[in-house]
């Protein structure tokens, strides 16, 4: 399956932007948190069921004594 580089894609996009002063720079850096703050909270079920989806599952067997403790 192939997966974006998405590291990649973000540095084409700097690359691109015009210079800018330090007051531009500070609101868009608040803008990003608060879009990161609401992507969260909008999707934070669908974040962490996928992230409990990609933890390995756990064996819930109970162990056999015949098994060596080691």
């Amino acid at each position: 399956m192939y997966k974006p580089d998405h590291a990649t894609a973000i540095q084409s996009v700097f690359d691109t932007l015009p210079p800018m002063s330090d007051e531009a720079i500070a609101q868009i850096l608040e803008w990003l948190y608060q879009l990161v703050e609401q992507f969260e909270s909008r999707f934070y079920a669908q974040l962490i069921r996928y992230a409990d989806e990609q933890q390995p599952a756990f064996d819930t067997e109970p162990f056999i004594e015949s098994d060596p403790p080691f």
